[in-house]
């Protein structure tokens, strides 16, 4: 675990999160699986390589886990789940799918004891998070043994980037204010990573942009309207009636806690 100082420093930055802002996707839950989802065999994939690095009854915290898409398929496959979330629709949603065991809370104050679990997944959720450090340490605390990752990584740009290089263009260039699962495991890498499926598909570009039209993505929340709707008039008359092709790999990343104590006492 971290040394005295670093816990001291932790504790310090926890506790003094007046300022600390939360994104919450309350605005889109009823949205979200609908643009977050992965294909049903790149999803039956992802959770057979989870289960062949996660011993079978494991205990398992999903951090963020937002409408349950992860944690209702793992605990149907006999693992033991907890989700947390800050967004009360998102919880409301996994209600609704029949997932229940579930905390409203914050990553960086998680309410639970020391070396509670025995596995943490953690998926597209601490580049959200301004003290996503303090939210490390804290998922360090309540684990027995690793935290879990599942990374898309494009191989071709995607098309909806198109939206923030013109955003860029016009001089706004603010970014997520935490770090992405990918910033993480060049900081300290995973013991494990596993790829596990690669994807080529075709979308069409006027259902991208309805979907950005509409803010579904967490990224556009702070834009101003006027620039937003800049854009938005500008990708139709680039791009309507086109189709993109979309191209990734779906990969499984590892850390032990032994590489969280490192990640924790570096950012001293």
């Amino acid at each position: 675990m971290p040394d005295s100082a670093v816990k001291r420093q932790l504790f310090k930055t926890r506790y003094n999160r007046s300022h600390v802002k939360r994104v919450s996707f309350d605005r889109i839950a009823e949205e979200y699986d609908k643009t977050r989802e992965l294909p049903e065999d790149v999803m039956n994939k992802v959770l057979d390589a989870l289960c062949e690095e996660v011993p079978e009854g494991s205990g398992i915290l999903d951090i963020g886990s937002g409408t349950a898409r992860f944690a209702l398929q793992l605990s149907r496959r006999g693992f033991s789940v907890v989700g947390i979330d800050i967004s009360e629709k998102m919880l409301g949603i996994s209600r609704h799918k029949g997932f229940d065991r579930l905390v409203r809370a914050d990553a960086a104050f998680l309410p639970f004891r020391d070396a509670a679990f025995d596995f943490a997944l953690a998926v597209h959720v601490l580049h959200l998070l301004e003290d996503w450090i303090v939210a490390v340490a804290e998922i360090r605390r309540v684990l027995r043994d690793s935290l879990v990752s599942v990374v898309i990584e494009n191989e071709i740009k995607w098309f909806g980037e198109s939206y923030h290089d013109l955003l860029r263009e016009r001089g706004y260039d603010k970014d997520h204010p935490g770090i992405g699962e990918k910033s993480l495991a060049e900081r300290v890498k995973p013991r494990l990573v596993k790829e596990v499926a690669s994807v080529t598909h075709h979308q069409a570009a006027d259902r991208v942009i309805d979907r950005l039209d509409g803010r579904c993505f967490s990224s556009q929340w702070e834009v101003p309207e006027e620039l937003h709707r800049a854009v938005i008039t500008e990708m139709r008359e680039k791009y309507s009636g086109e189709e993109f092709e979309n191209s990734y790999d779906v990969l499984v990343y590892m850390w032990d806690v032994g590489q969280l104590d490192e990640l924790v006492t570096e950012a001293r």
